[in-house]
């Protein structure tokens, strides 16, 4: 949305099921994500120098229109993602929706690797603390092993690097990866 709204869009509105007052339960670990914050605030930033609006805990219902987009009905949730109260509509004439991050494991399946469910509740490719999949000499990194950012996925592939190589794994990257997946 941000980018759309830097690039001249009219964003009318940014939804997301969520309640990001969630994260207050993990507040601390939150706190330790510094980059992560910081870029939160700059897309919070850039959203709201285009009067962008965040609608928290809304959801798409529907997309009007025939033959092309005309607009959208919008339901707030509960807790639970139940919607309640009165649909709204709103003009538009794009729509673009998302369901969280998913990666993209087609690739490792093929190949066989163990997998489990992630901390969001998505798919992801079983490792060790050296990144070795349960497929011999098939190391993984990244968004495979769970979502978690770039400055996370870096810290695996240099975690599956060295022990790919044979050399010893690098203390402050196993920390950097505990602390990035907290």
């Amino acid at each position: 949305a941000a980018g759309l709204a830097d690039a001249g869009a009219d964003v009318v509105a940014l939804c997301e099921a969520a309640d990001p007052r969630g994260w207050t339960r993990r507040i601390g670990t939150a706190l330790r994500q510094g980059a992560k914050l910081g870029q939160a605030a700059g897309y919070a930033a850039r959203l709201a120098r285009h009067g962008v609006r965040l609608r928290t805990r809304t959801v798409v219902t529907e997309v009007l229109g025939d033959g092309r987009v005309t607009g959208v009905r919008l339901a707030r949730t509960d807790a639970d993602g139940l919607v309640i109260g009165q649909e709204t509509t709103v003009d538009a004439d794009t729509v673009a929706l998302g369901w969280g991050f998913t990666p993209q494991l087609e690739l490792p399946l093929m190949l066989g690797v163990a997998t489990a469910i992630g901390a969001d509740g998505s798919l992801v490719v079983r490792v060790d603390p050296a990144q070795r999949s349960s497929v011999p000499g098939l190391y993984v990194a990244g968004e495979a092993t769970g979502v978690g950012g770039a400055v996370l996925a870096v810290a695996e592939g240099h975690i599956a690097g060295r022990a790919a190589a044979g050399a010893q794994p690098d203390p402050a990257r196993r920390r950097d990866v505990v602390r990035h997946r907290a």
